[in-house]
């Protein structure tokens, strides 16, 4: 994959020199929990699973930097209308990227991850929601109600609100 990413990157820093203005976003639905005796293919919302690369390349941004604010793949439409000079609809849901990029994360984002699965009979087997946030992160099982993880101090309330709100 990374062999063939260089490859698309190459042509299309070809097609740049020329003058063309492009922007170039990679990134993956959900990662990989690789452990001892097992994968989890997007079942649980551990780190491994949830944080997946979101690379972007923009025209006349040529400084490369990491942002450790929450981000969500939600934010892309929103980051990609904000580079067209297109007003972004209200009702979405992402953040233009470029914002946090500039040094300006929104304060107190809370990103919604889930996963759930059902079994050959179409019963739901798993049905899990985690809130992150910078400081912490939350996972409610819906099948049990119950929260699975967390921190119980007062850091948890911002991200149990708005998992609340989400359901």
């Amino acid at each position: 994959a990374d062999r063939q990413l260089g490859r698309l990157l190459t042509n299309l820093s070809v097609r740049q020199q020329r003058g063309q203005r492009l922007a170039v976003i990679v990134t993956a639905d959900h990662g990989e929990d690789l452990t001892t005796f097992e994968r989890h293919h997007g079942m649980v919302l551990d780190d491994g699973v949830v944080r997946v690369p979101l690379l972007l390349s923009l025209p006349d941004d040529r400084t490369g930097r990491t942002i450790s604010a929450p981000g969500s793949l939600v934010d892309i439409m929103p980051t990609v209308l904000g580079e067209l000079g297109v007003p972004a609809p209200r009702e979405l849901d992402g953040v233009d990227l470029r914002e946090s990029a500039s040094g300006t994360p929104p304060a107190g984002r809370v990103v919604i991850s889930e996963t759930w699965r059902f079994d050959h009979e179409g019963r739901r087997t798993v049905d899990q929601l985690a809130a992150i946030s910078s400081r912490t992160r939350e996972v409610f099982d819906v099948l049990d109600q119950d929260w699975i993880s967390g921190d119980a101090g007062m850091g948890a309330t911002a991200e149990r609100r708005s998992l609340e709100a989400y359901l």
